[in-house]
């Protein structure tokens, strides 16, 4: 699966949104768009560790949570949580 990142006004993603509800704007298979307002949201989204998460977690292929922060090298609490922020994102 592919992601697109943009950065751009919420005003930009509304349309965008009432477009796609539309039917007026090409679905991509296998294809992501992850919209936020600036490049301070990115940066809290996608902290270094959850970076490090979603490179790592196709390569380490954990059959836990547990299992990927003792790869990690991480605390279990943390890694729980950005998980879980990554998948209701």
């Amino acid at each position: 699966m592919r992601a697109k990142i943009i950065v751009e006004p919420f005003a930009k993603t509304n349309r965008r949104w009432e477009k796609a509800l539309k039917g007026k704007v090409a679905v991509h298979a296998n294809e992501e768009i992850i919209s936020v307002g600036s490049f301070e949201i990115l940066g809290k989204l996608f902290s270094p560790q959850r970076l490090e998460i979603l490179s790592k977690i196709f390569i380490l292929k954990p059959k836990s949570i547990a299992e990927l922060a003792r790869k990690l090298h991480r605390d279990f609490k943390n890694v729980h949580t950005d998980v879980k922020f990554l998948a209701d994102t």
